[in-house]
């Protein structure tokens, strides 16, 4: 009995140790490593490569392609025409020739099926293939917010938003990490998906925020101003209104709006100038550098970007070493890739809508104070209520394992108890039994 008493307290405590441990993992998103190829004379695009999984068990759409893009500029999974997918389900809509454009993919009009199956042997997700011509050849993994062109597509649909409602992630966040720059011919970037890192919780560094708008279908925020050693310039547009900044991961190109050529060359000093290619190179500013800092300054804070030379990572020719990844077109908003924060932790937050920033740098993130900050008041406010929610929880959910606890070991020992008395009471009871035999032979 003792020995079996034993046996289920250390069952018990190891049951109430692996509840604990599973409520105070704050690990609560998906971690992928992201890859880019410096082999080429051309820096590759961003790959999700690692899924975590064995790949001969594949039976799903990342069989169709082994490498994902993660794409802030797509709602959904988009995959080229020549990828064979004749096993996925297709999905019908009221039009019947959906189409759309992507002007970060291609410029052309693509025409599109639909289709559903799962991605990452983990997610139940629509796809869309293009129909009828190869404009692209790359997967892409579709992380942005709203529905954009893809007007054939219904709000919760998107991927985020599906999986969201269907509890598949815990929430709609996702971030990218530092880029380790190394030296065996690829950039390593991790990638967490369907929750807030923690850094973005602690006060261990340095973290900033822009807004983005729950109208917008992409990811973007607004900045006042543009800094370059000191020289200012507005980021006001023709209709007296802040020029949208967007992010894209899709590939490392920057787009400034046409409009915005003057100012830009007048804090540039004139260095810059525009190619044939419509590239532009900046001899003197990456005479002795492969990038220069460009600062884009709000009321919140003041954060540093670097504008690489095209050839940074990959391999360098004399004759292009001042070229840039920066051209100038016909619209009316910037496209900053995600290369040029490649010094942060950039995450993305579609349930607040909000784009965090963390550093531990001082000397690329400058916060404002907070009498010039009106949104970090109400910022500090929700970020208290999430934390004492968070704590209460915890306490609460501690209290009922500790209630249990008590609860089993209660009734074990009322369980042992009884055994004793009822043992106890049997041998009372042969007690008696003797008596009574001694008193019968004395009588008889």
């Amino acid at each position: 009995m003792i020995k079996a008493f034993k046996w289920r307290n250390l069952i018990d405590y190891i049951i109430i140790i692996f509840c604990l441990n599973i409520l105070f993992t704050e690990e609560k998103y998906d971690t992928y490593h992201i890859s880019i190829n410096t082999k080429s004379d051309t820096l590759g695009e961003l790959n999700i490569d690692d899924m975590t999984i064995d790949k001969e068990e594949i039976d799903d759409l990342t069989k169709v392609c082994l490498q994902w893009v993660p794409s802030l500029f797509n709602p959904i999974n988009l995959v080229p025409m020549d990828k064979d997918i004749n096993e996925m389900k297709m999905v019908s809509y009221k039009d019947n020739n959906p189409k759309f454009i992507n002007r970060i993919i291609s410029e052309k009009e693509l025409s599109l099926n639909y289709y559903t199956s799962t991605l990452f042997n983990k997610y139940e997700l629509i796809f869309a293939k293009e129909r009828f011509n190869r404009i692209f050849n790359l997967c892409y993994f579709g992380l942005s917010p709203g529905v954009g062109n893809y007007t054939a597509l219904d709000y919760n649909e998107t991927n985020l938003n599906r999986l969201d409602n269907k509890t598949e992630i815990s929430s709609k966040i996702f971030s990218f990490d530092k880029w380790a720059l190394n030296n065996n011919n690829s950039i390593d970037i991790l990638f967490y998906f369907g929750d807030q890192h923690e850094k973005f919780s602690s006060d261990k560094g340095i973290i900033g925020t822009c807004n983005t708008s729950k109208e917008d279908s992409f990811w973007g925020c607004s900045f006042k101003e543009m800094s370059f050693n000191n020289i200012k310039t507005s980021l006001i547009n023709e209709e007296k209104k802040f020029y949208k900044i967007y992010f894209s991961s899709e590939n490392h190109g920057v787009i400034f709006p046409q409009t915005f050529k003057d100012e830009f060359n007048k804090i540039t000093n004139y260095n810059c100038k525009e190619l044939d290619t419509k590239e532009i190179a900046c001899q003197n500013l990456l005479k002795s550098n492969n990038s220069f800092p460009l600062k884009l300054i709000d009321d919140n804070m003041i954060i540093t970007i670097e504008i690489d030379n095209k050839y940074r990572f990959n391999k360098e020719k004399d004759d292009n070493q001042y070229i840039t990844n920066i051209k100038f077109e016909n619209v009316d908003y910037f496209i900053l890739p995600l290369i040029v924060f490649k010094q942060f932790h950039i995450q993305f937050n579609d349930k607040n809508n909000l784009i965090s920033f963390y550093t531990t740098d001082e000397s690329i993130l400058e916060l404002k104070k907070e009498k010039d900050n009106p949104n970090k008041e109400e910022e500090q406010k929700e970020e208290q209520e999430s934390y004492v929610g968070r704590v209460f929880l915890i306490i609460f959910i501690v209290l009922i394992i500790l209630a249990l606890g008590f609860g089993i070991f209660w009734f074990l020992k009322k369980r042992k108890n009884s055994a004793k008395n009822n043992i106890n009471k049997y041998n009372k009871f042969e007690d008696e039994e003797n008596f009574q035999d001694l008193n019968e032979k004395r009588v008889f």
